[in-house]
C-alpha cells in the first residue's frame, strides 16, 4: 500500500471539518426549531365562559314552643287570720297562704319563638277570676292576672308588662315583634292569683292557649 501524501491528508482533514460543521449546524437548527415550536405553543391561549344557577326557597315558619307548660300553685287555703291569699310566679306566695308548697318565684311559663320570622303572641284563658276562684260569693274579691316578662327578648314590645286582669272572652296580645334570633327569642308568661277567704273549695284550673302570628307590617312590628 502506497503512502498517503501530506497533500492528501490535508484534503481529507478539511473534508472532515466541513462534514462536522455541517452536522453541528443541522443539530443547532433542529434545536432552534424545537424551541420555536415550544415558544409558539406556550403563547397559545383559549377560554370559554358559561354560567349556572344554584337556588333555593326558604319558607316562612311561624312556630312557638312552651318549655314550661304548667303553673302549679299547690294545695292549701287562706290563713284564717287573713281575708285573702295572694300568689304569683315572680315573687311566690306570702304569709297569708297556708300549706301551698307548689308556689315559688320564677315558676312562670317560658315561650320561645322557634320559627324563622318575627311574631306577635296572644293568649286566651278558659276562666277569668270569677269563674276560676269565687263562683261566686258576694263578698269575694278574687284576682286572676297575667303579665309578660323579659327573659331574652331585646327588641320585642311588651304589650302587657304589668299585672292585668285575665279576660277569658277574647285573645289578649301579650308581646309583639318577638324575634327568632337564638339569644332573643324567649319571654316569661306569669300568673297572679288572689284567693278570697270565702272562695269555694275544690280543684281550680284554667287552660291557656298561646297563638303566634306573623309580625308583618303592623304598627308593633
Amino acid at each position: 500500500m502506497s503512502e498517503v501524501s501530506n497533500k492528501t491528508l490535508a484534503t481529507l482533514l478539511i473534508a472532515a471539518i466541513v462534514v462536522s460543521l455541517t452536522g453541528t449546524l443541522v443539530s443547532l437548527n433542529k434545536i432552534g426549531t424545537s424551541q420555536s415550536i415550544v415558544t409558539l405553543m406556550d403563547g397559545l391561549t383559549g377560554r370559554a365562559v358559561t354560567e349556572g344557577t344554584a337556588q333555593l326557597e326558604i319558607e316562612q315558619l311561624v312556630q312557638v314552643n312552651l318549655s314550661i307548660t304548667t303553673i302549679d300553685f299547690g294545695t292549701g287555703y287562706v290563713d284564717p287570720v287573713y281575708s285573702n291569699c295572694s300568689m304569683n310566679t315572680i315573687t311566690g306566695g306570702n304569709n297569708t297562704c297556708a300549706t301551698l308548697p307548689g308556689t315559688h318565684a320564677g315558676a312562670g311559663m317560658v315561650l320561645e319563638n322557634t320559627g324563622n320570622v318575627n311574631i306577635n303572641v296572644t293568649v286566651q284563658h278558659t276562666k277569668n277570676a270569677t269563674s276560676l276562684l269565687s263562683e261566686t260569693m258576694e263578698s269575694s274579691t278574687p284576682e286572676f292576672k297575667h303579665a309578660a316578662r323579659d327573659n331574652e327578648t331585646t327588641g320585642a314590645t311588651f304589650i302587657i308588662p304589668v299585672w292585668t286582669e285575665i279576660n277569658a272572652d277574647n285573645e289578649t296580645l301579650m308581646i309583639a315583634n318577638l324575634t327568632p334570633s337564638e339569644t332573643q327569642d324567649e319571654f316569661w308568661y306569669d300568673i297572679l292569683v288572689n284567693i278570697p277567704d270565702d272562695a269555694f273549695p275544690g280543684a281550680k284550673a284554667s287552660t291557656v292557649t298561646f297563638t303566634a302570628y306573623y309580625c308583618g307590617a303592623g304598627p308593633d312590628c
